[in-house]
């Protein structure tokens, strides 16, 4: 089933795509458009523009659409999870049950019905002693709902019953690792254990962590789900659904170890933080934290022991690498974020050791120091060259003397021996850069129908005239009789005529974009079309002394002008190499296909 035209009307007309795409992006007014850099492929120079005209379009690697297509694009949802994402945000009841039946979406709603479980089975007789655990560890019952907070009961097979009572197929329950088959018996993965359900970006349960209640020693203090189709641990962060509006507003994030980090600090009021799944910091979940939140300002606050140094030695390159101005966090020897906020006057402590958090230059620094290895000249000088190999991996060069300025005041050493130090090291490190060409190139190179290139200039004017809105359309057919005979390569002709189904739609594009199946390549030409900017030639603005707005009618009557006289030369190529001595019907038609061409130019062409 198919969402219905009017829905998806309804949820494109609603969405401020400058808005949207602003929560993710950095954009800047230009114009009468929005810039950013591309968030599809690497750029020094923005190509990415946004219209509040409800589109958006790279220049450099051709991306576009409108904002249900940027939202699949970005955050990687299938047609419909973008829509009903844009309609939650509209305040447009859409059930996604109705429309998709993809094992991932089944998946999604085992996990779904499990939370909701595991969450009844808490404030049950059996969940007594999870519900303890929670409020032992200072969890109010509000922390509990907001984060959705559950029991597995210690019955072998609770959760595989209530999935046998909906009727789900055994296969599908196997696959989602809720349930593990053992010679053909069935047991819950998480039993006896309380919650903490791991969610998406968008606040869709996609695995569990289960923490261990009963004090047994043979089994593990905390399990967690294994990978699936919807959950990869290494890209997933706890808190994310929770965090995300906090980190936009404070453009900060705090990255801590644990669940109870997380929890305990968000119901102190510090909203904008988050953890890994059971697993070490990776690169790929602050590429996720930065994607889906463009926060600046990365706070790494783990364990005030010896581990949790070293999980934030370990995540420094990393951090520099995607882009966050990181600061580090040194929480006192024995003390974690949920002991620390816990304590009498916590969150005046927790606000202290944040306004004193360091540089990774003066963390390392100090590490070394706590160690005794930075007492000889030799350790000083690896030390210095570890640091600067650092800075290496931070985008913007500007930051790059700051940090050499910090190193300087560490060591008490001229900032020109640090230069130098950093000159021949660069050099040693040098890569051979991309060209901008190759940089701004990344799209397939595959040979593609619908490729700009192969329209002639004026075709493309005229595109852009017709695509600006519906009553462009109405004068290209009605005042010039464009058809789609007017136009010479075939890709304009085949663009003329599918775009003339929707001549009179209120925008064109949108209109095509509604379609499930469209056509890509079609789509992000048109985009491209759109969204450039009509050009005057120079001699028409010094005839017409206009310098700052386009008389766009009266450009593509020039174009529709120019076009034609193209046609005419190429009609008068093939009537030349046919002719034949003596063909007087052959020179006549060369002769009255001359006498149009002169009278084009001397009449709508005069000022080019």
């Amino acid at each position: 089933m198919r969402i219905s035209k009017e829905i998806i009307d309804a949820v494109v007309q609603r969405t401020d795509i400058v808005g949207l795409i602003g929560e993710y992006i950095s954009l800047k007014k230009v114009g009468s458009n929005y810039k950013a850099l591309c968030p599809f492929h690497s750029e020094k120079t923005p190509s990415f523009s946004v219209s509040e005209k409800g589109f958006f379009h790279c220049f450099g690697c051709n991306e576009g659409g409108n904002a249900i297509s940027f939202l699949q694009k970005y955050l990687n949802l299938s047609f419909v999870e973008a829509v009903s994402e844009l309609a939650k945000r509209c305040g447009i009841n859409i059930d996604l049950q109705e429309f998709e039946q993809s094992e991932e979406s089944e998946i999604r709603d085992l996990y779904n019905i499990a939370q909701e479980f595991y969450s009844m089975l808490l404030v049950q007789n059996s969940g007594v002693e999870a519900l303890d655990y929670f409020k032992q560890r200072n969890l109010s019952m509000e922390t509990i709902k907001e984060f959705s907070l559950g029991y597995s009961s210690n019955k072998w097979d609770a959760l595989f019953r209530e999935f046998m009572r909906r009727g789900i197929s055994t296969e599908l329950v196997i696959k989602s690792g809720l349930v593990v088959n053992k010679n053909n018996k069935f047991y819950d993965f998480f039993r006896n254990r309380a919650m903490f359900p791991i969610k998406d970006y968008l606040g869709r349960t996609i695995a569990f962590g289960g923490r261990q209640i009963d004090g047994n020693k043979s089994s593990p203090k905390y399990i967690n789900s294994s990978d699936t189709v919807i959950y990869d641990k290494k890209r997933t962060l706890f808190g994310i659904a929770e965090a995300k509006n906090s980190i936009r507003k404070t453009d900060e994030v705090f990255i801590v170890e644990g669940y109870l980090d997380v929890l305990s600090l968000s119901q102190a009021g510090i909203k904008n933080v988050v953890a890994p799944c059971g697993t070490a910091l990776t690169k790929e979940q602050l590429i996720y934290l930065k994607k889906h939140t463009n926060v600046n300002v990365l706070y790494f606050l783990f364990d005030g022991d010896l581990a949790g140094m070293n999980a934030a030695l370990r995540g420094i390159p990393a951090a520099l690498e995607v882009g966050f101005d990181l600061r580090i966090i040194k929480l006192p020897e024995g003390q974690d974020p949920d002991t620390l906020i816990n304590l009498e006057g916590g969150y005046d402590e927790f606000m202290y050791h944040k306004n004193h958090a360091c540089s990774f230059v003066d963390f390392i620094c100090d590490r070394k120091r706590n160690e005794n290895k930075l007492e000889t000249p030799a350790e000083k000088s690896e030390t210095i060259q570890e640091i600067i190999k650092l800075i290496f991996l931070i985008k913007d060069k500007t930051q790059h003397l700051f940090y050499l300025e910090n190193i300087k005041e560490i060591f008490n050493m001229p900032i020109e021996i640090l230069k130098n130090i950093y000159r021949d090291l660069l050099r040693n490190n040098a890569k051979p850069k991309a060209s901008n060409k190759e940089e701004n190139n990344e799209a397939s190179t595959k040979d593609v129908f619908f490729d700009a290139e192969k329209l002639f200039p004026e075709e493309k004017t005229i595109f852009k005239f017709i695509l600006k809105n519906k009553q462009n359309f109405k004068t290209i057919k009605e005042d010039y009789r464009v058809a789609e005979n007017s136009f010479i390569t075939d890709i304009a002709k085949s663009i003329f005529e599918i775009i003339n189904e929707f001549w009179d739609a209120e925008d064109v594009v949108q209109e095509l974009m509604k379609e499930e199946d469209r056509d890509e390549e079609l789509i992000q030409l048109l985009l491209k079309l759109k969204m450039e900017e009509f050009s005057q030639s120079a001699k028409w603005k010094e005839f017409t002394e206009i310098e700052t707005k386009v008389n766009t009618e009266k450009v593509v009557g020039v174009a529709l002008a120019r076009l034609r006289v193209k046609a005419i030369e190429i009609e008068l190529k093939e009537l030349q190499q046919k002719l034949k001595v003596g063909d007087m019907q052959g020179l006549q038609q060369i002769n009255c296909l001359q006498k149009e061409k002169q009278d084009i130019i001397n009449t709508d062409l005069r000022y080019e």
